[in-house]
């Protein structure tokens, strides 16, 4: 989230500002990754004198917040200390992950004054609201993306829906979200979920409506503006189909997408969809003659 620090009504601590004099709340950070967790290590130095003392009375407090918008994780934790550890489950975070330091009113402050305000504030006192910033630390912003082999995992970037609208027949394709979400008739979608859990099918399932929702998303790439392009690469299917290309020597651009073709591109994305659908179904042509 982006603090807009003209919108205070009080003196906010930040190296950012200079409502304070002689004054400085300073934040360290250390990431570790052990065990299948990764682990926050903060450390703060707050320097003044009356802002340490209603952090002893427990007044204010020092929080942290760790948020993941690719896994839509988000958490505010309180230190107790000046050296504090954080350990997160590491299927919580993947991608961008920011994180950001604060102090705040634990409860109302009323009066507020402190002797080391800036000029401008002396002789000034302020009402301050529990859960209101008073200081602002720094903020970090790292990314940490899993092992190669989940995080090119084609079928976990494709999800697939009922559509609500029972008047509309077609396949849909919705790209807002970090998954593909190919939206499906009812009547087909029915069919889809009677056969998905036949392994044999699976190829068939790829070549029919996987397949098709890639060609388009190649084809869109192509034809569409920079901008767009811009947004789109946020999300973790853009970054994941781009892996497993990359990984060939060509990249989900419009540059690959003109040189190979979209068809191609799909075709190559899901590992020769066409030949694996057609040997499913010539097996089970075999079983049915025994």
């Amino acid at each position: 989230m982006a603090i807009n620090y003209s919108h205070f009504p009080h003196p906010i601590l930040s190296k950012n500002r200079d409502d304070y004099i002689d004054s400085n709340f300073e934040v360290k950070l250390d990431i570790k990754e052990f065990a299948g967790r990764v682990l926050f290590l903060f450390e703060y130095l707050l320097d003044n004198h009356n802002l340490q003392n209603l952090l002893k009375e427990d007044k204010i407090e020092i929080i942290y917040r760790i948020e993941c918008s690719e896994t839509m994780y988000r958490r505010i934790f309180a230190a107790k200390e000046s050296k504090y550890e954080i350990s997160i489950e590491e299927s919580y975070l993947n991608g961008k992950i920011e994180i950001s330091s604060y102090i705040v009113a634990k409860r109302d402050l009323r009066d507020y004054n402190n002797p080391l305000f800036h000029p401008d504030y002396r002789g000034l006192s302020f009402d301050i609201d529990r859960a209101n910033i008073i200081g602002i630390g720094e903020k970090f912003t790292i990314r940490l993306d899993k092992d190669i082999e989940e995080l090119y995992n084609i079928p976990s970037i494709v999800t697939i829906s009922r559509n609500e609208n029972k008047n509309e027949k077609e396949m849909k394709i919705n790209l807002d979200g970090d998954k593909i979400n190919i939206i499906l008739s009812e009547e087909d979608y029915v069919y889809q979920q009677n056969l998905i859990s036949v392994a044999k099918y699976q190829p068939v399932l790829h070549a029919m409506i996987i397949m098709p929702a890639l060609i388009h998303i190649f084809t869109l790439i192509k034809e569409t503006n920079e901008e767009y392009i811009e947004i789109l690469s946020e999300k973790r299917w853009f970054r994941v189909m781009d892996g497993v290309l990359r990984k060939m020597g060509m990249a989900l651009d419009k540059d690959s997408i003109e040189t190979h073709g979209a068809y191609k591109l799909a075709q190559i994305i899901l590992d020769n969809p066409i030949n694996r659908a057609l040997g499913s179904l010539t097996m089970r042509g075999e079983d049915e003659e025994v």
